[in-house]
């Protein structure tokens, strides 16, 4: 009996002529699936869908988009010249296509479109934040705002000194507090690396500085509420900064909340429950809890996948638009 354990979606994107898919498991027994727990979205057969990527989460809704083939003759309908974005409530089976953006794209590469999903609490809203970059140079920025299902332009554009994104987020727990997060490089051939944050609210960026130390991060997560930094050390081991006061760069604090954990091949991110998931060496995924250090590891799983806390919402979703 897992009585209010928590559940876990696991989602995989679609690539490599598989199609996406969507599994849930209660986090003490990881390696179950729960069966029929919920309903995938519908999304366009494999035929005419070339691709399904799902972008973000928070507070039980899920932001996920998929390209037309272009050898599909219904894509000339599409405002995004093959892309469709939606928002979808597992919770309510609801789901909602987004409209147009005001900035179209000719061409449609997921190596320089970057989106972020997240819950402005001023407002009570979601959005979606789009920065797309042609020739490294970061264009103006978009956000769609779910409250008047439009998309308006950002004045304010993403700091030019940044060569390039990480945007290989694996555990979506970022944007729940307003604010939205990338890990970038600065400088080409080098390790210097900033943060940079963008506030849903006053529609603003700004960067945080990291902490003093010579590792490259590989990640950033956010654990028990607070933003934290992950690195990989040479030795396989996890090492785990944590910014104890958001925006002071002298509040970065080392933690041992791995210790116990071994045969890490590569750090993924925490959970909303503070649980670790990361990668083994052998292809599987594991779960470590810090505060039992006890590991759960999952079924073998081939394909690069996102994780998300199953949150039960009543936010509505429209009808999908045609």
């Amino acid at each position: 009996m897992h009585t209010n354990d928590e559940i876990l979606l696991v989602l995989a994107d679609s690539g490599f002529h598989e199609p996406f898919y969507v599994t849930a498991h209660f986090s003490r027994s990881p390696h179950l699936e729960l069966t029929d727990f919920v309903e995938p979205p519908v999304v366009m057969s494999r035929s005419e869908s070339e691709t399904v990527k799902f972008l973000g989460s928070v507070n039980g809704l899920i932001c996920f988009c998929y390209q037309l083939d272009y050898s599909y003759s219904a894509f000339q309908l599409s405002p995004y010249n093959g892309l469709v974005i939606q928002i979808w409530n597992p919770s309510l089976s609801t789901i909602l296509t987004l409209p147009p953006c005001q900035l179209p794209y000719p061409n449609i590469n997921f190596n320089n479109v970057y989106f972020r999903f997240g819950y402005d609490p001023k407002t009570d809203d979601y959005k979606l934040v789009k920065l797309m970059s042609r020739f490294e140079e970061c264009l103006q920025v978009e956000v769609y705002s779910l409250r008047k299902d439009s998309w308006g332009l950002i004045a304010q554009r993403f700091p030019s000194h940044v060569t390039a994104i990480i945007n290989e987020d694996m555990v979506f727990v970022d944007g729940c507090d307003g604010r939205l997060h990338w890990l970038c490089f600065i400088c080409k051939g080098s390790m210097l690396q900033t943060i940079v944050a963008f506030d849903l609210g006053m529609k603003t960026f700004s960067e945080l500085s990291l902490p003093q130390s010579e590792r490259c991060w590989h990640r950033l997560g956010v654990v028990a509420g607070k933003l934290c930094l992950l690195a990989r050390t040479k030795n396989l081991e996890c090492e785990v900064w944590v910014m104890n006061e958001y925006g002071v760069a002298e509040s970065w604090v080392k933690h041992n909340l791995l210790s116990g954990l071994s045969g890490v091949h590569f750090p993924y991110g925490f959970t909303s429950s503070n649980k670790f998931l990361f990668a083994t060496h052998d292809g599987h995924f594991g779960l470590y809890d810090p505060i039992s250090a006890n590991t759960k590891i999952m079924a073998s799983l081939k394909r690069s996948i996102k994780v998300v806390r199953y949150v039960e919402s009543l936010v509505w979703m429209a009808p999908v638009r045609i």
